[in-house]
């Protein structure tokens, strides 16, 4: 019997170790694959990441260009009526005419002269400078002045001086009128 015990103990430690190894062996088995299945779901997870964040990019590229667009088309609807405010560089022709007749309809010696031009980019509006002088009393100049700023054209003054000389007033300025060039 104790022969029998002994063949047990040593077939039971023989199973045991052999069942033991192959569970050991299973453990480490499926450690690995859990090791390699983590590594490959966290790089999927960091590419769904970077997906969605060129997603998002895409979508605000997409609503900024949208956006755009609508503004464009408003600002074509405005470049029209600003071509018809803005005159070319053909209707400048007729500022000096209208002055003229501005100045004899307000009692003015006037003298105008156009200067340099600067021609705007391509899609920006031009300048030209020029320099006026006029002789009359003050309340015609006031009106002259008053009449010239309801023109049609576009001024910016850079120098405008009022002296009296004697009874009468003098006016000089220099500045530029806007055109489309």
């Amino acid at each position: 019997m104790a022969e029998q015990r002994s063949d047990f103990k040593k077939g039971f430690k023989k199973r045991f170790l052999l069942h033991l190894g192959i569970s050991v062996l299973i453990v480490v088995g499926l450690g690995i694959i859990l090791i390699f299945l983590g590594w490959d779901i966290n790089k999927r997870v960091a590419n769904i990441s970077k997906i969605r964040q060129d997603i998002a990019v895409y979508n605000q590229k997409a609503e900024s260009l949208t956006s755009l667009k609508v503004g464009s088309e408003k600002a074509n609807r405005y470049t029209s009526v600003l071509g018809n405010i803005i005159p070319n560089e053909e209707g400048l022709f007729f500022l000096d005419g209208e002055l003229n007749k501005l100045a004899k309809d307000n009692s003015l010696d006037l003298s105008f002269n156009f200067g340099e031009e600067t021609k705007g980019a391509e899609n920006q509006v031009g300048s030209i400078d020029f320099s006026m002088t006029a002789r009359s009393s003050l309340i015609n100049l006031v009106k002259f002045f008053t009449d010239v700023e309801n023109m049609r054209y576009f001024f910016q003054l850079s120098r405008f001086e009022i002296t009296r000389q004697g009874e009468a007033f003098k006016l000089s300025s220099e500045g530029r009128v806007f055109a489309r060039l």
